[in-house]
């Protein structure tokens, strides 16, 4: 996906990521994974209220990278969307 510069934050509440709004209105009413170290619960909110299908958004420890526990966590949601069961966020 293109990104816009990190300057556009294109609006959003105090704490948005510039990244959420482009990445949301990629995704349009698909379901979506994110994995990001800056994500925070004001990207999950805002997320929520304005993504009617499925998402993970998933914070990074930027010091460890993905770590199996990541893999674990995407693999858990993607699991769970398959079968049908709802998810927390």
């Amino acid at each position: 996906m293109d990104w816009p510069g990190e300057e556009d934050d294109g609006g959003g509440p105090a704490g948005l990521h510039w990244k959420t709004r482009p990445l949301v209105d990629w995704a349009g009413n698909r379901p979506f994974v994110w994995l990001d170290d800056e994500i925070t619960d004001v990207d999950r909110a805002w997320a929520a209220a304005h993504h009617l299908a499925p998402a993970l958004l998933h914070r990074v420890d930027h010091r460890h990278g993905l770590t199996d526990g990541d893999f674990a966590a995407v693999a858990e949601w993607l699991r769970l969307r398959l079968s049908g069961a709802p998810a927390a966020p």
